[in-house]
């Protein structure tokens, strides 16, 4: 049940040990003093790559190096902090604000050295190189309502205490009416229509069922989670529920 609530905390997700080195000051060769750290953040393309730029949401795949920063090394470039290939979705807020900068932008089979700062996600200043190996396009999927079962008695509109039982899945276009892994499940979960205790996908698909009644809602991430990751939901996720109403007050 706590899935379908507003607040949440993203996770650090894959940056966690990252993060934790740029933390000891740029991985441990980082003897330069304030003075000599940069103090803007800057991008140079290495290689441009083709095709549309990359935006928030979209679906990448990125080889990467970060290091610490050293002002006496070859670009800037201290000890090796990360380097692996990984997939991931453009904005996600698990990652670095100073890394999301960085790859806005770019095209595939492009490559790109970026310094980021202290700050930014960092606690250290780093040199990232990333190489875009691969975009996906969005799925862009909009918002609907399907009645599965019609319910009787009062109808829900905001202000009303309502009890429900649901279940949510990750939407998959391959998959029988597009419900992919289940995320998240409840019975008796109660909340006020309206007053902003759920997602905004919740506050608009269940407006107008009654007791007994049983709706699928079909929600984009801009009225779901949106690039903030949860614990089963990946960033950017569209998300299919089967909402019943238990009660309605």
């Amino acid at each position: 049940m706590k899935v379908v609530l507003v607040t949440r905390v993203a996770p650090v997700g894959a940056f966690l040990l990252l993060l934790s080195a740029a933390a000891c000051g740029g991985g441990g060769n980082d003897t330069t003093g304030p003075s000599t750290e940069p103090t803007a953040f800057s991008t140079t393309d290495l290689v441009v790559g083709a095709g549309v730029p990359v935006t928030a949401g979209q679906p990448v795949t990125v080889a990467v190096t970060v290091w610490g920063y050293d002002a006496q090394g070859t670009d800037g470039k201290g000890t090796v902090l990360d380097q692996r290939t990984l997939d991931l979705v453009h904005g996600d807020t698990s990652f670095p604000e100073g890394w999301t900068m960085g790859l806005e932008g770019m095209q595939v089979g492009g490559s790109r050295r970026v310094v980021v700062p202290r700050g930014l996600g960092f606690n250290g200043p780093v040199v990232i190189e990333f190489q875009l190996l691969a975009a996906s396009a969005r799925l862009d999927v909009p918002f609907a309502t399907i009645d599965l079962v019609a319910g009787a008695g009062s109808i829900a509109v905001d202000g009303q205490m309502l009890t429900v039982a649901y279940i949510g899945w990750l939407y998959d276009p391959n998959a029988a009416d597009n419900k992919g892994e289940i995320f998240d499940q409840g019975n008796g979960f109660g909340f006020t229509l309206g007053s902003g205790d759920v997602i905004a996908g919740w506050n608009q698909g269940v407006v107008g069922m009654q007791v007994g009644g049983i709706r699928r809602i079909v929600i984009p991430p801009e009225l779901a989670y949106g690039l903030n990751p949860l614990e089963n939901v990946p960033a950017y996720s569209t998300l299919i529920f089967e909402v019943g109403v238990l009660s309605i007050q």
